[in-house]
């Protein structure tokens, strides 16, 4: 069997970054390939018990429990060690891998320290002798500008074998510097149907919206939308970010995020995975406008930047065509496994 070597995020307890790597490694599984994940762990990674003592000191700031600090940090532990086969950069070139593969998620984000700390393996420079591609790469909000005065970002990019991005943004970029087009994948979340996820959910009985948001809801904006729950008898639920106002808070596990957003009437949510999940589960939803490109990004993708909003609920009121959604992304999906699988056999 081959081997292949996936440099990308999954050290962490953000659900969405988890979820990402679990898909990719899944899919290379079943097209046949043997699947380890290069180490990219550093003092910034968002899962280490240097993270998990600042949250708890938060959350006792905060007045707020301090074990649900601790219980999802134990979750992700054994989550991250029974799932990947992880190998050190140090050890790369003598694993017998047939290829790299770049990415998913923000992983050229120059203005993250996290990234920056590892920007040796996150761009490839590390290693001569093993074909490197990317999949679904992106430089989040990096200015080009910034980019552009940087030499290593043209450097690597131009020792890539082959070269997928996950948005627009980035894409120009890319080609900015290479002067040719470049693949759009879609992130590996979306590599899969919502079978794939439904086999990892649990039922969930009561109505509720769900909240799924990085950032607080303006107050004025809850008051609405508990008028709203109200009308329609409707919980309202927050996944892992604690949102002032909420009827229930839970842990963003695995297991909770997808049977959460399966389950759920309506969503709001303003990141991108909270966006890509609510389009495969074909939910009822609204993303609150927060000028993300990556997130404004993939609404245009399957033509729902309509479901773009400040403070409108009114949107809920607006059917979404699924049909015409789910069939743009069947399409976005298939070019996706074929840049891939294509890129890992032919070389460049």
């Amino acid at each position: 069997m081959k081997k292949i070597g996936i440099i990308t995020v999954y050290h962490t307890e953000n659900t969405g970054s988890v979820l990402q790597a679990t898909a990719l490694k899944d899919f290379l599984t079943l097209s046949g390939y043997d699947v380890y994940f290069v180490n990219t762990r550093n003092k910034y990674s968002a899962h280490s018990k240097f993270a998990l003592l600042k949250n708890i000191l938060k959350s006792i700031k905060t007045k707020s429990d301090f074990r649900q600090c601790i219980s999802r940090y134990n979750y992700f532990e054994r989550y991250i060690r029974n799932t990947f086969l992880v190998v050190n950069a140090d050890q790369v070139e003598s694993c017998g891998f047939e290829k790299l593969v770049i990415g998913s998620d923000t992983v050229w984000n120059i203005d993250s320290r996290y990234f920056k700390a590892s920007e040796d393996l996150f761009w490839g420079m590390r290693w001569k002798k093993i074909p490197i591609i990317s999949y679904a790469v992106s430089i989040a909000n990096s200015s080009i500008e910034k980019l552009s005065q940087l030499t290593y970002p043209e450097k690597a990019v131009k020792s890539l074998e082959a070269i997928g991005v996950r948005d627009t943004y980035t894409q120009a970029f890319v080609e900015t510097v290479l002067k040719k087009q470049v693949a759009l994948n879609c992130d590996p979340t979306m590599l899969f149907g919502v079978d794939y996820y439904r086999e990892k959910c649990f039922p969930i009985k009561e109505r509720f919206i769900l909240l799924y948001l990085f950032e607080e809801i303006r107050p004025e904006l809850m008051e609405e939308l508990k008028e709203f729950a109200f009308k329609r008898n409707l919980k309202i639920v927050c996944l892992g970010k604690f949102i002032k106002g909420c009827d229930i808070w839970k842990i963003s596990t695995l297991d909770n995020f997808l049977s959460y957003f399966d389950s759920a009437d309506y969503v709001i949510t303003n990141t991108f995975h909270g966006t890509a999940f609510s389009i495969i589960f074909n939910k009822n939803f609204i993303v609150l406008d927060y000028n993300k490109i990556k997130v404004n990004e993939i609404l245009g993708k399957v033509e729902l930047n309509c479901r773009l909003t400040k403070n409108n609920l009114g949107l809920f009121e607006c059917e979404i065509d699924y049909k015409k959604v789910n069939s743009i992304l069947d399409q976005f999906r298939e070019s996706s496994k074929r840049y891939l699988l294509q890129a890992l056999k032919q070389g460049k």
